[in-house]
């Protein structure tokens, strides 16, 4: 499996009506925007599967790329996503797809958090992840977690938080080393991650944890 980096700028005037989206949600620094991907070739099934920020037009192929990946759960954590992509509490965001030839494969959302009080700098948490069942195992979530901390390194971002299994998180160096109370107590707390894209400790990273009001129920915990 190879990998290539590209620069895309191929946004089109979209009808951001018509997929009841606010215009800003999906592209917070304008049509214009050039946007940076990762291609990866999938030897098995030959083809080609870009990773890129969403677009107004990817909003369907999201909702369906989460239902399918969740299984029975499917339904709630697509209409997570897509609350999240419209939430104004969750701005700044960051929302990448995986394309290929039919269509999205595969999402991921870094939507912004804050600790009342802090010091810190731009925080954001991972949540939801999804990717294809049939492409699954073959690498493509791994490179949309590592597009999107590169893309946060890049506009400044200093925290990200996760929810979910340490031995897959704590690849991308993600660890429970931090004080950060999530909103909701949770059943797993070694599932409650932090990563520092800058200087700071994440053993001296402490706070209450704020999230996006559409992020903010304890079903989603």
């Amino acid at each position: 499996m190879s990998f290539r980096i590209t620069s895309l700028s191929e946004n089109q005037p979209i009808d951001w009506k018509a997929h009841h989206v606010p215009a800003s949600a999906l592209d917070h620094h304008g049509a214009a925007d050039i946007h940076h991907g990762v291609e990866l070739k999938l030897g098995i099934l030959g083809d080609m599967v870009r990773i890129r920020e969403a677009r107004a037009s990817d909003v369907n192929g999201i909702r369906a790329v989460h239902r399918a990946a969740f299984g029975d759960e499917g339904p709630i954590v697509a209409d997570l996503a897509l609350a999240l992509i419209a939430d104004e509490s969750a701005k700044p965001i960051l929302v990448l797809v995986a394309e290929s030839e039919q269509g999205v494969v595969g999402s991921i959302i870094f939507s912004s958090v804050h600790m009342p009080g802090s010091e810190y700098g731009p925080s954001y948490i991972l949540a939801p992840l999804a990717v294809a069942p049939e492409i699954q195992r073959m690498g493509v979530g791994s490179q949309l977690i590592e597009s999107g901390l590169t893309v946060l390194r890049e506009r400044g971002a200093e925290l990200v938080f996760v929810l979910g299994d340490p031995r897959y998180y704590g690849r991308f160096g993600f660890n429970t080393g931090h004080k950060v109370c999530a909103p909701y107590d949770l059943p797993y707390p070694e599932a409650w991650m932090c990563l520092s894209l800058g200087e700071v400790v994440p053993e001296r990273v402490n706070g209450q944890l704020v999230c996006a009001e559409s992020l903010n129920r304890p079903e989603h915990w």
